[in-house]
């Protein structure tokens, strides 16, 4: 839209002014609404100048990574990751590292029976 006359561009700065002093009050209840229902070790770790949508992104991204599902799916992907024959073995042995590395930062326990990386006999088992 263009504007022509100096009325209606004090209008649009003015409606402009309004809508951003709307979205930072909502902005400002949803963010309290959030920090009132964490606990202390959790409201540190958060930024506050961080928006709802970025703080609750961030909450759900740990919950992924600490709760006993989130550990459950880490574990399922690290066991049901098999090497394919015929296909590229250090990319395999790259990406099962990063998988239970993940798993083990989620707090899995993974033994050295079930690594297929740490014993030649576990490893040409899977050529």
């Amino acid at each position: 839209m263009i504007v022509t006359t100096n009325k209606s561009v004090k209008l649009s700065e003015m409606a402009r002014e309004e809508t951003m002093k709307e979205y930072d009050d909502k902005q400002d209840k949803e963010r309290c609404l959030i920090f009132e229902r964490l606990d202390d070790t959790r409201m540190r770790r958060i930024d506050p100048t961080l928006t709802a949508f970025q703080i609750m992104e961030k909450l759900d991204q740990e919950h992924a990574t600490t709760s006993a599902i989130g550990i459950m799916v880490k574990r399922d992907r690290y066991y049901q990751f098999k090497y394919r024959p015929g296909g590229d073995f250090e990319k395999f042995i790259e990406l099962h590292e990063a998988r239970a590395k993940e798993f083990m930062e989620a707090g899995g326990v993974i033994s050295e029976m079930e690594s297929p990386t740490t014993s030649p006999s576990n490893s040409s088992r899977l050529r």
